[in-house]
């Protein structure tokens, strides 16, 4: 038997149930097969939620130590510093700090190296296409 898992109106999973024998469930068993369904997809639907909302804080969280430490950047080398450790929090692997001319027109003209670094860690991010 199958059972589909809905929350708030997203497929989310199926409960499977297999009887020894073909036919072996009742209607009863159906309806508690439902209700667990249900108790089911509300658990995964708020794990989903939680896991996006942590994700989210230690985004933010990040972003906030950046903001604290620029602040008080004396340098290309300390604006880098600042940025690297909490990037690496969200997946970040090497931090490069580049200084962009514009012509008069606002064009982007030349691009300077003014900073780099390898982070600690090593992570592999994929990129959208």
């Amino acid at each position: 038997m199958g059972v589909p898992l809905v929350a708030r109106d997203e497929l989310v999973g199926v409960l499977m149930l297999d009887g020894k024998e073909p036919g072996s469930y009742s209607e009863k068993d159906l309806e508690i097969a439902q209700a667990l369904a249900a108790q089911a997809s509300i658990s995964i639907q708020n794990s989903r939620l939680y896991e996006r909302t942590r994700q989210a804080l230690t985004r933010t969280q990040a972003f906030h130590r950046i903001s604290q430490r620029l602040v008080t950047a004396q340098g290309p080398e300390d604006i880098l510093q600042a940025l690297i450790e909490p990037m690496e929090e969200v997946g970040a692997c090497l931090a490069d700090l580049w200084y962009i001319d514009v012509d008069a027109a606002g064009q982007p003209a030349t691009a300077t190296l003014a900073a780099s670094a390898p982070c600690q860690q090593t992570h592999v991010l994929s990129l959208p296409p």
